[in-house]
């Protein structure tokens, strides 16, 4: 019994890391293929976050 519930135990681990790593790779892969986009969009956040900081921009 107790190597059955070891084993258990350690192919949950491995299930759960393994899903972890994989929806890692997919997600790293998506972010890598749309970069161009993520990158132009964090930029007009970052000008619009520094007008609103400056004052520039009044509150919504």
């Amino acid at each position: 019994m107790f190597i059955a519930n070891s084993l258990a135990f350690i192919l949950g681990f491995t299930i759960v890391y393994v899903s972890m790593g994989a929806a890692a790779t997919k997600l790293g892969t998506y972010l890598l293929r749309h970069q161009h986009v993520i990158r132009r969009i964090s930029g007009v956040f970052i000008i619009f976050f520094g007008l609103f900081h400056t004052g520039l921009m009044p509150t919504i």
